[in-house]
């Protein structure tokens, strides 16, 4: 009597978890078109996919937040989505373990990490939202002499 107990819960609770899935693959189809998983990456990168599930055309703008302590070694975080850089610049010194790195792509601010030197990604955060193009100033951006909040 117990075994049909618990074959029954564990046949509903996988029915259940069978169904929630089909549900959210369903969700993301309907937004997407696609089940391509290329496809579906460029509607997250493009912000379309959210709007899309909740039936509006709303643009997601939320930026990627990654934060990491590793013992008492570093504080890594991470912010931005860097899918196609083309260009890194150091800020800081990787020897001494306080730097951060900046993605660019197309001379834009597209990402940043950052061990130990956290004021820097507030200034990446702003130059990634601004999608400020930096041109020949993109340099400045690994030299410590210069202060960021004028990019």
């Amino acid at each position: 009597e117990g075994g049909l107990e618990s074959g029954l819960k564990y046949l509903v609770i996988g029915s259940v978890g069978s169904a929630t899935l089909v549900y959210g693959l369903a969700l993301v189809y309907g937004s997407t078109g696609s089940t391509d998983f290329a496809a579906i990456s460029n509607a997250v990168s493009q912000g379309t996919l959210s709007g899309g599930v909740l039936g509006r055309d709303d643009v997601y703008d939320r930026l990627p937040y990654f934060f990491s302590d590793l013992s008492d070694w570093a504080s890594l975080e991470y912010v931005g989505p860097a899918f196609d850089c083309d260009r890194e610049v150091v800020r800081g010194s990787i020897e001494d373990g306080e730097f951060s790195v900046f993605y660019l792509e197309e001379s834009r601010v597209a990402a940043a990490l950052s061990v130990g030197r956290s004021d820097d990604l507030e200034h990446a955060r702003r130059l990634i939202t601004s999608h400020a193009t930096l041109s020949d100033r993109a340099d400045e951006l690994g030299d410590l002499s210069v202060d960021l909040a004028s990019l």
